[in-house]
């Protein structure tokens, strides 16, 4: 009989599992061995139960937790439908780990683009729409273009982003007509903080144009 039964047999009493006749890290550990076994514990089931759902012998699953024995790609893809993140299981580098750092570093961006609140709708429609999209392109690395589109209508919507050359002349001209008319001079800080402060307020409310009365509002605070 193999040393490794031998030791099976010698360390089990009859109520003891497989699992706990051998220490986490196994008898010839291995960082692969070990990741599968520390995702089954993440899943919540035993090795005798992950191993009759992925179809193999409970010893089979031990010898590849104890890096006696390296995953099949039929093994692999057992375990991916079982909820297992593989990619992190092969690599070390864990999908659910790097989605995380994503997510943070988008409620970053939301807040710093002044879109987080109220545009909870929007953001689900640039998800769905990217989404779609990229399923639809055969799950390919590329932004589809439809996304894009998406994301820049949103972005566009940030009273943060700046317009484009057009949209600031406009508020530039609207400002030199009203502090013309009320006898204003204005120093170029403060004809910029006042284009800033109406640019803001124009994506705020949505409006495609800002009227006079605004544009005084606007100066009568910074004057």
């Amino acid at each position: 009989m193999e040393p490794f039964d031998t030791t099976v047999k010698a360390t089990c009493t009859p109520n003891d599992t497989i699992e706990e006749a051998f220490p986490d890290t196994g008898i010839h550990g291995s960082p692969l061995g070990s990741r599968i076994r520390e995702e089954r514990q993440r899943l919540g089931v035993s090795q005798a139960i992950l191993a009759q759902r992925l179809g193999v012998h409970r010893k089979t699953q031990v010898n590849y937790e104890l890096g006696q024995r390296k995953p099949d790609t039929d093994y692999l893809e057992a375990l991916a439908r079982e909820g297992v993140d593989v990619g992190y299981v092969l690599t070390g580098e864990s999908r659910r780990e790097v989605e995380q750092v994503y997510s943070n570093i988008l409620d970053s961006l939301m807040v710093a683009l002044d879109l987080y609140k109220g545009f909870e709708q929007e953001w689900q429609t640039v998800y769905e729409i990217v989404r779609q999209n990229w399923r639809a392109s055969g799950n390919g690395d590329s932004l589809p273009i439809a996304g894009d589109a998406a994301v820049r209508a949103l972005l566009a919507k940030s009273p943060r982003v700046l317009g484009g050359p057009e949209e600031l002349c406009e508020l530039l001209e609207r400002i030199e007509f009203v502090a013309e008319a009320a006898g204003l001079v204005l120093s170029p800080r403060q004809k910029a903080s006042a284009v800033f402060s109406l640019f803001q307020e124009k994506r705020r409310s949505g409006a495609t144009s800002v009227d006079f009365a605004t544009v005084k509002q606007a100066l009568d605070r910074r004057v």
